[in-house]
Protein backbone atom coordinates (compact mmCIF):
# COMPACT_ATOMS: atom_id res chain seq x y z
CA UNK A 1 0.00 0.00 0.00
CA UNK A 2 0.79 3.30 0.00
CA UNK A 3 3.47 5.65 2.71
CA UNK A 4 -0.01 6.87 4.22
CA UNK A 5 -3.30 5.00 4.87
CA UNK A 6 -4.89 2.59 7.36
CA UNK A 7 -3.73 -1.45 8.51
CA UNK A 8 -5.20 -3.56 10.69
CA UNK A 9 -2.94 -6.02 12.09
CA UNK A 10 -4.32 -9.77 13.62
CA UNK A 11 -2.52 -10.86 16.64
CA UNK A 12 -0.43 -13.19 14.33
CA UNK A 13 0.45 -10.46 11.87
CA UNK A 14 -1.51 -10.87 9.28
CA UNK A 15 -3.32 -7.94 7.60
CA UNK A 16 -6.75 -7.51 8.57
CA UNK A 17 -7.93 -4.05 6.68
CA UNK A 18 -5.59 -2.58 4.12
CA UNK A 19 -6.79 0.64 3.10
CA UNK A 20 -6.09 0.21 -0.57
CA UNK A 21 -7.44 -3.67 -0.74
CA UNK A 22 -11.24 -4.05 -1.48
CA UNK A 23 -12.27 -7.13 0.89
CA UNK A 24 -14.54 -9.47 -0.40
CA UNK A 25 -17.79 -9.60 1.55
CA UNK A 26 -20.70 -11.36 1.43
CA UNK A 27 -22.77 -10.32 -1.09
CA UNK A 28 -25.61 -13.08 -1.58
CA UNK A 29 -26.32 -16.34 -0.70
CA UNK A 30 -28.92 -19.02 -1.44
CA UNK A 31 -29.62 -22.69 -1.40
CA UNK A 32 -30.78 -24.52 -4.41
CA UNK A 33 -31.24 -28.56 -6.18
CA UNK A 34 -28.78 -28.71 -9.06
CA UNK A 35 -28.17 -30.81 -12.03
CA UNK A 36 -26.45 -28.48 -14.70
CA UNK A 37 -27.76 -25.92 -13.48
CA UNK A 38 -26.98 -21.86 -14.22
CA UNK A 39 -27.94 -19.38 -10.89
CA UNK A 40 -28.40 -15.90 -11.54
CA UNK A 41 -26.51 -13.15 -9.11
CA UNK A 42 -27.13 -9.62 -9.61
CA UNK A 43 -25.72 -8.13 -12.21
CA UNK A 44 -22.75 -6.33 -11.42
CA UNK A 45 -18.89 -5.50 -12.97
CA UNK A 46 -17.44 -6.54 -9.75
CA UNK A 47 -16.49 -10.29 -10.27
CA UNK A 48 -17.77 -13.03 -7.80
CA UNK A 49 -16.39 -15.55 -5.62
CA UNK A 50 -18.52 -18.38 -5.60
CA UNK A 51 -18.36 -20.51 -2.09
CA UNK A 52 -20.53 -23.82 -2.11
CA UNK A 53 -21.25 -25.82 0.69
CA UNK A 54 -22.29 -29.68 -1.02
CA UNK A 55 -24.18 -32.26 0.16
CA UNK A 56 -22.53 -35.85 0.90
CA UNK A 57 -24.84 -37.65 -1.63
CA UNK A 58 -22.78 -36.59 -5.35
CA UNK A 59 -19.53 -34.27 -6.20
CA UNK A 60 -20.44 -30.71 -7.56
CA UNK A 61 -18.40 -28.46 -8.95
CA UNK A 62 -18.54 -24.77 -10.26
CA UNK A 63 -18.33 -25.04 -14.05
CA UNK A 64 -18.41 -21.54 -15.31
CA UNK A 65 -19.69 -17.82 -14.65
CA UNK A 66 -21.79 -15.78 -17.00
CA UNK A 67 -21.82 -12.14 -18.29
CA UNK A 68 -24.25 -10.22 -20.26
CA UNK A 69 -21.82 -6.97 -21.52
CA UNK A 70 -19.56 -6.45 -18.79
CA UNK A 71 -21.49 -7.83 -15.81
CA UNK A 72 -21.35 -10.54 -14.45
CA UNK A 73 -24.88 -12.51 -13.89
CA UNK A 74 -24.85 -15.75 -13.08
CA UNK A 75 -22.46 -19.00 -12.42
CA UNK A 76 -23.10 -22.56 -13.36
CA UNK A 77 -22.78 -25.24 -10.75
CA UNK A 78 -22.84 -29.23 -12.14
CA UNK A 79 -23.07 -32.54 -10.39
CA UNK A 80 -22.75 -36.38 -11.72
CA UNK A 81 -24.35 -37.56 -14.48
CA UNK A 82 -27.88 -37.55 -14.35
CA UNK A 83 -28.23 -36.71 -10.41
CA UNK A 84 -29.54 -34.21 -8.51
CA UNK A 85 -28.18 -32.68 -5.00
CA UNK A 86 -28.98 -29.46 -2.92
CA UNK A 87 -26.32 -27.19 -2.00
CA UNK A 88 -25.93 -24.26 -0.07
CA UNK A 89 -23.61 -21.19 -1.80
CA UNK A 90 -22.45 -17.55 -0.88
CA UNK A 91 -21.38 -15.10 -3.88
CA UNK A 92 -18.69 -12.63 -2.42
CA UNK A 93 -17.64 -9.53 -3.84
CA UNK A 94 -15.52 -6.49 -3.31
CA UNK A 95 -17.25 -4.50 -0.90
CA UNK A 96 -20.00 -3.07 -3.20
CA UNK A 97 -22.11 -0.66 -1.34
CA UNK A 98 -22.62 0.55 1.98
CA UNK A 99 -24.27 -1.60 4.90
CA UNK A 100 -27.57 -0.66 6.69
CA UNK A 101 -25.30 0.23 10.22
CA UNK A 102 -25.54 3.28 11.92
CA UNK A 103 -22.33 2.79 13.55
CA UNK A 104 -19.39 1.17 12.81
CA UNK A 105 -15.94 1.67 10.36
CA UNK A 106 -16.27 2.34 6.84
CA UNK A 107 -12.86 2.39 4.77
CA UNK A 108 -12.80 3.57 1.72
CA UNK A 109 -9.68 3.79 -1.15
CA UNK A 110 -7.65 6.79 -3.02
CA UNK A 111 -10.76 6.30 -5.53
CA UNK A 112 -13.75 6.60 -3.94
CA UNK A 113 -14.38 3.31 -3.26
CA UNK A 114 -15.59 0.81 -0.47
CA UNK A 115 -12.46 -1.58 0.82
CA UNK A 116 -14.47 -1.92 4.52
CA UNK A 117 -17.70 -1.65 6.19
CA UNK A 118 -17.83 -3.39 9.30
CA UNK A 119 -21.36 -3.81 9.00
CA UNK A 120 -20.65 -6.27 6.41
CA UNK A 121 -19.92 -10.58 6.19
CA UNK A 122 -16.40 -10.75 4.98
CA UNK A 123 -15.95 -14.25 4.64
CA UNK A 124 -12.55 -15.80 6.32
CA UNK A 125 -10.04 -18.63 4.96
CA UNK A 126 -9.51 -21.25 7.69
CA UNK A 127 -7.39 -23.55 6.03
CA UNK A 128 -5.69 -23.76 2.19
CA UNK A 129 -5.12 -27.49 1.11
CA UNK A 130 -2.67 -28.01 -1.96
CA UNK A 131 -2.69 -31.34 -3.74
CA UNK A 132 -2.77 -33.46 -6.93
CA UNK A 133 -5.46 -36.20 -7.87
CA UNK A 134 -4.77 -38.94 -9.84
CA UNK A 135 -5.85 -38.91 -13.48
CA UNK A 136 -8.97 -41.14 -14.24
CA UNK A 137 -8.76 -44.03 -16.37
CA UNK A 138 -11.63 -45.74 -18.50
CA UNK A 139 -14.12 -46.91 -18.13
CA UNK A 140 -15.78 -45.69 -14.48
CA UNK A 141 -12.07 -45.08 -12.69
CA UNK A 142 -11.82 -41.98 -10.99
CA UNK A 143 -9.37 -41.13 -8.16
CA UNK A 144 -10.06 -39.15 -5.23
CA UNK A 145 -8.25 -37.51 -2.30
CA UNK A 146 -10.15 -37.25 1.29
CA UNK A 147 -9.05 -33.92 3.11
CA UNK A 148 -9.98 -33.13 7.09
CA UNK A 149 -9.81 -29.87 8.35
CA UNK A 150 -10.73 -30.72 12.05
CA UNK A 151 -11.09 -26.93 13.50
CA UNK A 152 -13.87 -25.95 10.89
CA UNK A 153 -16.94 -27.46 11.25
CA UNK A 154 -19.59 -27.33 8.11
CA UNK A 155 -17.43 -24.64 5.97
CA UNK A 156 -18.08 -23.41 2.31
CA UNK A 157 -15.18 -24.00 -0.28
CA UNK A 158 -13.35 -23.16 -3.38
CA UNK A 159 -12.02 -25.18 -5.44
CA UNK A 160 -9.62 -24.43 -7.90
CA UNK A 161 -7.95 -24.71 -10.55
CA UNK A 162 -10.57 -26.03 -13.57
CA UNK A 163 -10.01 -29.39 -14.63
CA UNK A 164 -11.37 -31.53 -17.45
CA UNK A 165 -10.94 -35.11 -19.11
CA UNK A 166 -12.25 -37.46 -22.31
CA UNK A 167 -12.15 -41.00 -22.01
CA UNK A 168 -12.53 -43.22 -24.80
CA UNK A 169 -12.87 -46.99 -24.91
CA UNK A 170 -14.78 -49.22 -27.94
CA UNK A 171 -18.04 -51.10 -26.98
CA UNK A 172 -20.24 -53.54 -29.06
CA UNK A 173 -22.29 -50.78 -29.43
CA UNK A 174 -19.55 -48.18 -30.71
CA UNK A 175 -17.08 -45.89 -29.40
CA UNK A 176 -17.70 -44.31 -26.26
CA UNK A 177 -16.33 -40.86 -25.05
CA UNK A 178 -17.17 -40.20 -21.13
CA UNK A 179 -16.32 -36.96 -20.12
CA UNK A 180 -15.45 -35.80 -16.23
CA UNK A 181 -14.17 -32.75 -13.83
CA UNK A 182 -12.93 -32.88 -10.60
CA UNK A 183 -15.14 -32.10 -7.49
CA UNK A 184 -15.82 -32.04 -4.26
CA UNK A 185 -18.97 -33.48 -1.77
CA UNK A 186 -19.16 -33.32 1.53
CA UNK A 187 -17.97 -36.93 4.00
CA UNK A 188 -18.50 -35.21 7.54
CA UNK A 189 -19.00 -31.60 9.48
CA UNK A 190 -14.62 -31.72 8.81
CA UNK A 191 -14.13 -33.35 6.00
CA UNK A 192 -14.52 -33.34 2.56
CA UNK A 193 -13.78 -35.51 -0.90
CA UNK A 194 -12.06 -34.22 -3.89
CA UNK A 195 -12.04 -36.54 -6.93
CA UNK A 196 -13.39 -36.76 -10.93
CA UNK A 197 -16.88 -37.64 -11.71
CA UNK A 198 -18.52 -38.35 -14.27
CA UNK A 199 -20.29 -35.81 -16.22
CA UNK A 200 -22.08 -38.38 -19.03
CA UNK A 201 -21.19 -40.26 -22.26
CA UNK A 202 -22.06 -40.61 -25.56
CA UNK A 203 -21.37 -43.33 -28.52
CA UNK A 204 -19.30 -41.53 -31.44
CA UNK A 205 -19.08 -42.53 -34.96
CA UNK A 206 -14.80 -42.44 -34.78
CA UNK A 207 -12.39 -43.16 -31.68
CA UNK A 208 -11.78 -39.67 -29.95
CA UNK A 209 -8.54 -38.98 -28.87
CA UNK A 210 -8.30 -38.89 -25.03
CA UNK A 211 -7.38 -36.22 -23.31
CA UNK A 212 -6.98 -35.19 -19.48
CA UNK A 213 -6.50 -31.43 -18.06
CA UNK A 214 -5.52 -32.16 -14.34
CA UNK A 215 -3.38 -29.57 -12.97
CA UNK A 216 -2.83 -29.26 -8.97
CA UNK A 217 -5.74 -28.61 -6.56
CA UNK A 218 -5.79 -26.22 -4.28
CA UNK A 219 -8.88 -26.27 -1.91
CA UNK A 220 -9.90 -23.63 0.39
CA UNK A 221 -11.82 -23.94 3.40
CA UNK A 222 -14.00 -20.60 4.53
CA UNK A 223 -16.39 -19.59 6.77
CA UNK A 224 -18.65 -16.97 5.66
Amino acid sequence: MADYGLKVITPSDEIQIDSLYRNLCRDQEGTNTITDTKISITSSPLPPLILVQPGTDFFVAVRSYSKTGDNYTAFEVITEYNQSTIINWKCCRETPNVSGETYGLRVYNPGGNLVFDSGKRYFKIRSVHTFNVENPSAPTTFPYVDISHPDTSNPFYILAPGSFCILTDTRPEGYIADYGMVGFKKLSATSVRVGWFSLGREITPVLMDPSVYNPQQKLTVCEA
